[in-house]
């Protein structure tokens, strides 16, 4: 209800202008109070969701998933039952093939965590009731969490390349270490700096990243996590709440265009124009309006010294290669262990490898959620994972409801971004955070099946069965 309908009747249109105010005044303050959380379950998340600054201050945003995911684990087993809808058995097959990868080859146990995190997540929000954890809230946290990834990203345009080592990175990684992944990912950084061979196009010489922990990451959570901005600006009234998202949705072009990410870039279009198709008949005023949002954007990097840093990234020959040694050393390997992978990431200097590269720190796997998964659990887990997103995606399709709408949107984003980036681990947590959200809700409209995946009286009646045999057993004997 909008604050005008509520504010036109019989008593209040008599009031005095002061009254007035008061009224006013007062429905904001109703307007903030609705996105607050209200239940144990809603505070877990919101405390999940955005505890990305804090992590990242400490050095282990990288890492937060596992330890944020454990008390949604004592949420669960808290339940008398935890179900899940049955197509998550793709999802269980594939993290049965990633157990074993790991297993066999000794490596790659962080991102599985990663991995068992995100299954957690997905099963809290499935079993949590709509009134533990409205879909509303969840996609006004998943608006939030792009509102903190975008103010990372100004913060990057202030402090540039400054960094220094965070606590982790002091107390857990030494001198030997620098320039390594873990280096990377633990130190106190806001930008990454151009490579060898990009030009800045303007003074700025550095990539924001933000919170994040590559610039790739920064401008593909941008993207895919727009949607769930719109639709939080959508309920809000007018006033300083939604002036705030306005002005956050408009400054977070400036680093979203110098983070040079061309694939964010291209991906961000194809689902405007995607979305804008589906809304033209059922909802033209819709579609006008977002098609108005894309011809400015686009017009503000065109009429601005922005437009130099399209050109140039467009036109980098040196990215380019990157991603050519990169693709090419990665299959070369993958050919010699198609069917478990390696566990983890690679070198690009293994001596295994007979195609040189001209870039020395190559590491395989890391710059392509494709790559990642086949190098590190081999090409069968690479179809189940491309089955269970897709599945995402067509179970989401009516668009019906906000958290449907975006979950499909933000995995057609992930799917796109496959190619050329990771989403692990912040991104592919979060849009299990959704999916679970929305097979909840097919789930409450007859849509999906479910099956039980624990229960704490068929446990009881085991561990009684276990008893009644071992002490028949004993009597026997």
């Amino acid at each position: 209800m909008s604050t005008q309908s509520e504010f036109n009747t019989d008593a209040e249109r008599h009031l005095s202008p002061s009254g007035r105010n008061l009224i006013q005044a007062a429905l904001r303050h109703r307007e903030a109070r609705i996105h607050l959380p209200r239940t144990r379950a809603t505070r877990m998340t919101t405390m999940a969701v955005m505890a990305l600054p804090a992590a990242w201050a400490l050095g282990l945003a990288e890492f937060m998933w596992p330890v944020l995911a454990l008390p949604m684990a004592f949420f669960l087993l808290s339940r008398e039952r935890v179900r899940m809808p049955r197509s998550f058995l793709i999802w269980l097959a594939y993290l049965a093939i990633a157990v074993v990868a790991v297993v066999s080859a000794g490596d790659g146990a962080r991102i599985l965590t990663v991995y068992l995190a995100a299954s957690i997540v997905f099963l809290f929000a499935f079993n949590a009731t709509s009134d533990e954890l409205p879909d509303s809230a969840i996609v006004a946290l998943i608006g939030l969490y792009w509102v903190v990834v975008a103010v990372g990203g100004v913060l990057a345009l202030i402090f540039g390349t400054t960094e220094f080592p965070s606590l982790a990175n002091t107390l857990f990684v030494d001198e030997s270490n620098a320039g390594t992944f873990w280096d990377d990912v633990t130190r106190v950084q806001l930008s990454d700096g151009l490579k060898v061979g990009e030009q800045s196009g303007l003074v700025v010489d550095h990539r924001p990243k933000g919170f994040l922990a590559y610039a790739n990451h920064f401008g593909a959570a941008l993207v895919m996590f727009l949607p769930a901005l719109a639709l939080l600006r959508a309920q809000l009234l007018k006033g300083r709440w939604a002036r705030a998202l306005d002005i956050a949705a408009v400054v977070a072009v400036i680093p979203f265009v110098i983070s040079r990410n061309r694939w964010a870039w291209l991906s961000l279009v194809v689902v405007a124009v995607y979305l804008i198709a589906r809304l033209w008949r059922p909802h033209p005023k819709a579609a006008r309006v977002m098609l108005t949002g894309l011809s400015l954007m686009l017009l503000l990097v065109a009429v601005t010294p922005l437009q130099g840093i399209v050109t140039d990234r467009l036109q980098s020959e040196s990215s380019k290669q990157y991603r050519s040694d990169q693709y090419s050393l990665s299959w070369e390997l993958i050919q010699m262990s198609p069917w478990l992978g390696f566990g983890g990431n690679q070198t690009g200097d293994d001596p295994l490898l007979s195609s040189p590269s001209e870039f020395e720190d190559l590491n395989l796997g890391a710059d392509s959620q494709i790559l990642q998964t086949t190098v590190n659990h081999g090409i069968p887990a690479l179809i189940v994972y491309a089955v269970w997103l897709f599945a995402i995606v067509i179970a989401a399709r009516s668009i019906d409801t906000p958290v449907l709408a975006v979950t499909h949107l933000a995995g057609l984003v992930a799917i796109l971004h496959t190619p050329f980036y990771v989403l692990t681990p912040h991104r592919w947590v979060l849009l299990m955070l959704l999916a679970g959200a929305s097979f909840r809700h097919l789930h409450a409209q007859g849509r999906v099946g479910t099956v039980t995946l624990w229960s704490k009286t068929g446990s009881l009646e085991a561990r009684a069965r276990r008893g009644r045999r071992r002490d028949f057993r004993r009597n026997r004997s």
